[in-house]
């Protein structure tokens, strides 16, 4: 069986990593974190030395080529490669689109876009004490995820890949994508 790399963006908080941890119960697939590559490439360039803090200050462009440069190495060579991701990054300076660029360096052949209703993620946001995310209004988020589904298409018509938009409770049925 060819390699399929699929992505799985949405917003922060809208429970990527939680439905692909669930979801490599039924299929074997290897879950790449998209701050684990920045990490892992910012160990290749020799750049952890200075810290994580002066990574967030990076812009997204160095960040998203230290991802590209940690995907290729932590790739294994897995059936499905699943990348938890995001097609808009929110920062201070407001809603910043990742290039398609990035998803065309990895070999992405599938991008869903997971969404669910902005106040469970507002909600969800504000009770997830392991992370430290920036505070936003339901309405806020509502904007953030329409602009995610927004370069999530954008990106699917640039590289030429399949797009699902789906709400998260409904994920677990799509196994088209999967098989």
């Amino acid at each position: 069986m060819t390699q399929k790399i699929v992505a799985v963006a949405g917003v922060s908080g809208v429970g990527k990593s939680s439905f692909i941890k669930k979801l490599s119960d039924d299929f074997p697939v290897q879950h790449l974190q998209a701050s684990s590559l920045i990490r892992e490439g910012a160990r290749i360039r020799d750049l952890e030395s200075i810290g994580q803090d002066f990574l967030r200050e990076l812009d997204i462009d160095e960040n998203q080529a230290l991802l590209v440069l940690g995907f290729e190495r932590l790739k294994d060579k897995s059936s499905f490669v699943v990348l938890d991701c995001h097609t808009v990054i929110d920062t201070p300076g407001g809603l910043v689109p990742i290039s398609p660029s990035v998803f065309r360096a990895v070999g992405v052949a599938h991008l869903l876009v997971l969404t669910d209703d902005a106040e469970v993620i507002e909600a969800r946001r504000r009770g997830d004490k392991e992370r430290s995310r920036p505070i936003r209004t339901s309405s806020e988020i509502f904007d953030y995820q329409l602009n995610s589904v927004i370069q999530g298409y954008n990106i699917s018509q640039e590289i030429g890949v399949p797009l699902t938009v789906c709400k998260i409770e409904h994920a677990r049925s799509l196994d088209f994508i999967w098989s």
